[in-house]
């Protein structure tokens, strides 16, 4: 009894200490729950359930303890019945003992709980409360420490600001000015583009008419040509004489009257190294022929050529002199040649007489071509000539017999790989042939127009 007695009273006692232990710092349930179960231990479940079945009010208890204040009393004399009693208040004792520091215990632990969680919710508002004045105090420290920062960059990054707007409205500026320089240079390239585009039409109309090389070839031209003319109306006196003798040695008259003859020999240093001969009937009355034999000697030489032999040379012909005087022809020209080397072209000096008499007309045409070369130098002088007979047939009339000898010939050895020699004999093969389809034309021509004119 004594040790149940004590441990009651002890876990009872124990449990406001305790609070108040665990109230100050605020630990764990952990010493409710051993009280608990000491409590537990020390108490069986009957006697508990008896405790909590058999309640004993205020007034059972007064009564109960008048009864055993009575009968204790009343009964001190006698020993027999003292133990029975004893046995009896002792579980009487016991039993309300044990109730009532149940409910005790039952309240305490609820008022413990409650003041607990009390406490914990006053705790939680104060820790709510102090989290959000940490909060606002922090907030305020960053939002001053902000605005001091600001207010001490603020200047610097408005200087820096306008700094910067300076410099872009300087490279504004600086870019309307380029924008204008690059629209300027513009114009002037486009109008670079056009003179250059001009300049290049320009020179190639020179180019194709050669008036770029004429002006090196009349520089370099010395004014000799009437001292030539004599030397070459003097040479075609002398041919007209013999030109009998040349004609019946040549055998003109045994020629076919179709295609032609040639014969070169590059090897002769001093005399003829080329000849070409031909022979023609033409259906025309020999005043209508030797007209355009006449006409065809003036403009002889003077046809622009291209595409000379196997080459990509280019002759453009320069009239200089063209003079007439009843039956003589002094005529000068330039031969700018293109595509042939060194070659610049040639200079030509040309003289054309005609001869009449009672059965033939007798025409001598005389070349002399001088080659000139770049930076001044000069080539070795060719002269050709263009001897041509003609005689009516001796069947008709109307039908006209044309002989054509054509001859070149040099005083000095031209060297091996002389370009004006070789493009020379291309240009000779191409105009010689010519001769009789040219006169051809001539006379066609006539005819048209004399049919078109009225009467």
């Amino acid at each position: 009894m004594d040790n149940t007695s004590f441990s009651a009273t002890e876990a009872c006692t124990a449990s406001p200490l305790r609070i108040e232990i665990d109230m100050a710092p605020r630990e764990s349930l952990e010493l409710d729950f051993s009280a608990l179960d000491v409590y537990l231990r020390e108490y069986s479940p009957r006697g508990l359930l008896d405790g909590f079945n058999h309640p004993l009010s205020s007034d059972t208890s007064s009564i109960t303890s008048g009864n055993y204040s009575n009968s204790t009393a009343a009964d001190q004399s006698s020993n027999e019945s003292g133990s029975d009693v004893d046995m009896i208040e002792d579980e009487v004792l016991h039993i309300s003992r044990k109730s009532k520091g149940a409910k005790a215990y039952r309240n305490k632990r609820k008022d413990e709980i409650a003041y607990l969680r009390d406490e914990v919710q006053g705790l939680q508002a104060e820790l709510k409360a102090l989290q959000f004045r940490s909060t606002r105090t922090r907030n305020k420290r960053t939002s001053d420490s902000t605005a001091l920062v600001s207010s001490r960059t603020q200047q610097l990054w408005k200087q820096v600001a306008r700094s910067q707007l300076d410099r872009l409205h300087r490279s504004e500026a600086e870019n309307a000015t380029l924008r204008e320089m690059v629209a300027v240079q513009v114009l002037e390239a486009k109008n670079l583009r056009r003179i250059l585009r001009r300049r290049a039409r320009i020179e190639m109309m020179q180019e194709m008419f050669g008036a770029k090389g004429l002006k090196s070839l009349q520089k370099d031209t010395a004014s000799n040509d009437s001292r030539v003319f004599q030397t070459l109306l003097h040479d075609v006196d002398e041919m007209f004489v013999e030109i009998d003798n040349l004609f019946a040695t040549k055998g003109m008259d045994q020629l076919p009257c179709s295609g032609f003859s040639r014969e070169t020999n590059l090897e002769i240093a001093n005399g003829v190294f080329y000849e070409m001969r031909q022979k023609r009937e033409l259906p025309f009355d020999m005043q209508s022929t030797a007209n355009a034999v006449w006409e065809c000697f003036r403009l002889l030489g003077l046809a622009n050529l291209q595409g000379v032999g196997s080459s990509s040379a280019v002759f453009n012909v320069h009239p200089n002199i063209m003079e007439e005087d009843g039956d003589t022809i002094r005529s000068s020209f330039f031969a700018v040649i293109s595509g042939v080397g060194d070659l610049e072209g040639t200079y030509n000096e040309k003289v054309v007489r005609r001869y009449k008499d009672s059965h033939r007309s007798v025409f001598i045409c005389r070349v002399v071509s001088k080659p000139k070369f770049k930076h001044g130098n000069r080539g070795a002088p060719t002269t050709s000539s263009a001897q041509v007979v003609l005689e009516e047939s001796a069947d008709d009339v109307n039908t006209t017999v044309m002989k054509v000898y054509f001859s070149a010939e040099r005083e000095t050895p031209a060297a091996k790989d002389d370009p004006a020699t070789v493009l020379a004999f291309a240009a000779w093969d191409e105009l010689v042939p010519r001769i009789p389809v040219d006169i051809e034309t001539i006379l066609l021509d006539n005819i048209c127009r004399a049919s078109a004119t009225p009467a």
